[in-house]
């Protein structure tokens, strides 16, 4: 699938397990040239489920998840998001939680860039609560994950307010977690 040229002005809520500005989960395909502006919230609070590793809130996708074998990989590019970021579980200004499981570079986010506050608040003791101006979580799933190349983004941060019970939590400018990642002029 390929999404290009949109725009998203209204705020974004669920409380189910996949929330983005444009996306809400993507196994392949690009999105390209797409804005979120200040006007949208994206807010998610998920209720529901036991295993809450694949979920995530993001900016513009709230969960990138490269399949292994599928050959494909994902492209964010040249997008931007300008709103507040807020969730109680992975929490990125641009991806909510990137996972990868190809041995070759299954991802790649280029020239984008997250201006606005990540709320990040973990009531509950989820395995992983992680948070982050581009990812909330970005990593591989197994030992023969793949590689996510993220090159000329930009995170502006106005604020980040992060509580968390889980048993593995971190937040920071770029990422909470990070594995198997190449930043390039970040």
């Amino acid at each position: 699938a390929t999404i290009s040229n949109c725009t998203v002005e209204a705020p974004v809520t669920s409380k189910h397990a996949y929330l983005g500005g444009i996306a809400g989960r993507m196994h392949s395909g690009h999105i390209s040239n797409c804005l979120v502006t200040s006007d949208a919230r994206i807010e998610g609070h998920i209720n529901n489920g036991t295993n809450y590793e694949y979920y995530g809130t993001g900016g513009i996708v709230g969960v990138v998840e490269s399949k292994a074998g599928s050959g494909t990989k994902v492209v964010i590019e040249k997008s931007a998001c300008y709103t507040n970021v807020s969730s109680n579980i992975y929490a990125g200004g641009i991806i909510g939680n990137l996972i990868t499981y190809n041995t070759t570079i299954s991802a790649e986010i280029n020239n984008c860039l997250f201006v606005g506050a990540i709320s990040s608040l973990y009531k509950n003791s989820y395995s992983y609560g992680l948070s982050g101006g581009i990812f909330g979580c970005c990593h591989q799933s197994n030992s023969k994950g793949g590689n996510a190349k993220i090159t000329d983004c930009v995170s502006l941060i106005s604020s980040i307010t992060f509580s968390s019970a889980a048993t593995n939590a971190g937040y920071g400018g770029l990422s909470g977690y990070i594995k198997n990642a190449e930043f390039l002029r970040c």
